[in-house]
């Protein structure tokens, strides 16, 4: 009996994969639920379910379920990723079948990859995309497939920055999922090493897919260093830590302007928590420009600095920092960027009147004029 249940779930699944216009998209989808169900049930040991009988049911759905992640009707492909998550969670991790299963995911994500960067939004790679995606979100949600969602991330990357607005959103929210994940199998400094090289972009990325794909790293990149802040800090002499807030002081150079504010804010969490020596150092590094330097970096890094300081309830090493920016908004280049940052800062101050008292006790006068002088003028929309 077991085996007829297992190969009767083989034919319905095919069934419901072969696009034959006979049955919605409605069948298709229920017939996955239910499959759902099964492989649940099926995690759970019991004497009657054997090994043999999971073996059995997943050897007879996964071809179906590799077609149907690729389906074009949404409901089909996004019922037969979840369903290839609760096939990998069966409860026989070493089979074969699973071994293969999995293994189909992470070799289909690097062939997808290279081929989004030139994949429009109603092409059939575009399609088997959102399908795979799906697959890591409910994996990652279900804080299972940890380690190939970062293995796949370079995937996950070029769906955030594909031509299909539907599969960017569901990209970014995987990506979010991804660094919030715990990477207990990977060493420290491969795991930081991973992640600095996430700002590096293919060159064959166009100048739009170029931005998008550095907004989403610097996102990746600042949540999975704050999940592992105490493991990156703790070898090698921070070394971990430095090579990921390296890798997003280099985006405050980039020319679009989008990307440099995606890399200020993604620093702001992890330079709030240096110490008072270490900010002053990274304050004087930012600040000091020679005649050939852009003025990016500074104007962004300090922003940074800044808006780590108003979340930390003015240290004391904001002064530093408002007199750096000032000098650097003297520049023409820098003075609209500056404002802004400054607007930003005093905005967030004056939220709470006890937040903005303490921000003029702790700051001189001479501080606090800088600061007014480098607002602005706030306009209706500010």
């Amino acid at each position: 009996g077991a085996g007829q249940n297992g190969s009767g779930a083989c034919l319905a699944l095919q069934a419901a994969g072969s696009g034959d216009g006979e049955a919605s998209s409605h069948v298709h989808a229920n017939r996955l639920r239910l499959l759902q169900v099964m492989l649940v049930s099926l995690r759970r040991r019991r004497p009657a379910v054997t090994d043999e009988v999971r073996v059995q049911l997943l050897a007879g759905i996964a071809p179906a379920l590799r077609e149907g992640v690729a389906h074009p009707y949404k409901q089909v492909h996004e019922e037969s990723a979840k369903t290839i998550v609760a096939a990998l969670l069966a409860g026989v991790d070493k089979h074969e079948s699973l071994v293969s299963l999995r293994a189909w995911v992470e070799q289909r994500a690097k062939e997808l990859g290279p081929l989004l960067l030139a994949a429009s939004a109603e092409s059939s790679v575009t399609m088997a995309s959102q399908g795979l995606v799906y697959a890591f979100i409910h994996g990652l949600l279900g804080r299972r497939l940890m380690g190939l969602a970062l293995e796949s991330v370079e995937f996950l990357l070029a769906a955030a920055s594909a031509e299909d607005h539907e599969l960017r959103a569901l990209a970014i929210l995987s990506l979010g999922c991804l660094g919030q994940s715990h990477q207990r199998g990977w060493e420290p400094m491969a795991l930081a090493r991973t992640l600095a090289g996430l700002c590096n972009v293919p060159e064959a990325a166009s100048a739009a897919q170029r931005a998008r794909h550095l907004e989403a790293a610097a996102g990746l990149v600042c949540a999975g260093a704050m999940r592992h802040y105490f493991v990156l800090r703790s070898v090698e002499q921070g070394e971990g830590l430095k090579l990921c807030r390296e890798a997003l002081i280099s985006l405050l150079q980039e020319r679009r302007v989008e990307v440099r504010s995606a890399g200020q804010a993604a620093l702001v969490p992890i330079l709030g928590l240096d110490g008072l020596e270490a900010c002053r150092a990274q304050v004087r590094s930012f600040a000091t420009l020679g005649p050939g330097d852009s003025v990016d970096r500074a104007v962004h890094g300090l922003g940074a600095m800044l808006l780590a300081a108003g979340s930390l309830g003015v240290p004391q090493w904001l002064g530093g920092v408002v007199e750096a920016l000032a000098r650097v908004g003297q520049r023409a280049e820098a003075k609209k960027e500056v404002e802004h940052i400054v607007q930003a800062f005093l905005k967030q101050q004056q939220e709470s009147r006890d937040l903005w008292k303490r921000c003029q006790a702790r700051l001189t006068a001479s501080q606090m004029d800088l600061l007014r002088s480098r607002q602005g003028t706030l306009s209706y929309y500010a």
